[in-house]
């Protein structure tokens, strides 16, 4: 396990096995690359012009290859769009499945709650056109997300839930409290946020991919949260 510190706690991460992670280069034509060709250039381009705008013609094109692959690979336009959806509910899943472990003090709340959402916001910089497929397809209603996706976009949410609920039990937030809420507004602050990361830049001249900038947000965020759902002293 790796061992996280700041100047008030330190918590343990669970270990992942290691991933390959698809390095953003050129798009290239033969058949070894052919499918993380395609991937990456499905992205860009539904990110670009949804799903019903993109042709698979533009994507193959895009990708160096031949759309005839799209089919081979992904069994069609639905299936590799499908397949852009899986990729982030799993980007998302394993950074919670690694840092939401259930917390054992308020500073151990604290910590994993900004490093989950440091890397939250750190998936959404290195990866946005991922991130706005997949927030066209929510904000459309989701008509591509059959079961299994939506298992998979879900699944960190469903973590974050869960480790609102393990805190409620050990009385870090207070009784009152609905996990459940807790999640929803904690992931809607998240999203909201980083969503207008070139918002922040154009009228703030501030953005989240400055370092310093970003954990004192990220402090502020998540301090003035937990006042909120912090389990309070009761008056006698």
């Amino acid at each position: 396990m790796s061992l996280i510190k700041n100047s008030r706690t330190s918590v343990r991460l669970t270990p992942l096995k290691k991933n390959r992670i698809l390095k953003r280069t050129p798009f290239r034509s033969t058949s070894k690359h052919a499918e993380q060709a395609l991937y990456r250039a499905a992205k860009s381009i539904f990110a670009a012009r949804g799903y019903d705008g993109a042709t698979v013609e533009q994507i193959a094109d895009a990708a160096g290859t031949n759309n005839a692959m799209i089919s081979y690979y992904f069994g069609g336009k639905e299936g590799l769009y499908k397949k852009c959806l899986e990729g982030f509910g799993n980007q998302g899943f394993l950074v919670a499945q690694r840092i939401l472990s259930p917390a054992n003090s308020e500073d151990e709340m604290i910590v994993r709650l900004k490093l989950f959402a440091d890397e939250m916001i750190q998936s959404y910089l290195d990866d946005p056109e991922l991130a706005t497929l997949v927030q066209r397809e929510c904000d459309e209603g989701a008509p591509h997300a059959n079961p299994e996706i939506s298992k998979s976009l879900l699944s960190s949410f469903n973590l974050l839930n869960s480790f609102f609920e393990a805190a409620k039990k050990k009385h870090l937030i207070h009784s009152e409290i609905d996990p459940r809420m807790a999640a929803t507004l904690f992931y809607g602050l998240l999203n909201h946020w980083t969503r207008r990361h070139e918002t922040l830049r154009k009228f703030l001249g501030v953005t989240l991919d400055q370092a310093d900038y970003r954990s004192r947000f990220l402090d502020h965020m998540i301090h003035i949260f937990i006042q909120g759902v912090r389990r309070c002293k009761e008056s006698k």
